[in-house]
């Protein structure tokens, strides 16, 4: 059919510049994506929120929270 196609991101993800993440008093913790859990790592609060009960919202992001050291 002589299509080209173009892939292009239309999402890109940046961890500079974020907010500081406070774990006190914090119960649990509910990934929406793995983003969320490698901005964790990014940000230096990784060794505390492993303490933490997580939630993930899929499989990919369940098994990166795996991979990450969560139980």
């Amino acid at each position: 059919r002589d299509i080209d196609v173009t892939v292009e991101p239309l999402l890109h993800v940046s961890f500079e510049d974020a907010d500081p993440i406070d774990l006190m008093d914090v119960q649990a913790l509910i990934a929406t994506s793995r983003n969320g859990l490698r901005a964790l790592k990014l940000a230096g609060h990784l060794d505390a929120a492993r303490s933490l009960p997580v939630f993930t919202v899929g499989s990919g992001t369940a098994a990166e929270a795996r991979a990450l050291g969560f139980q």
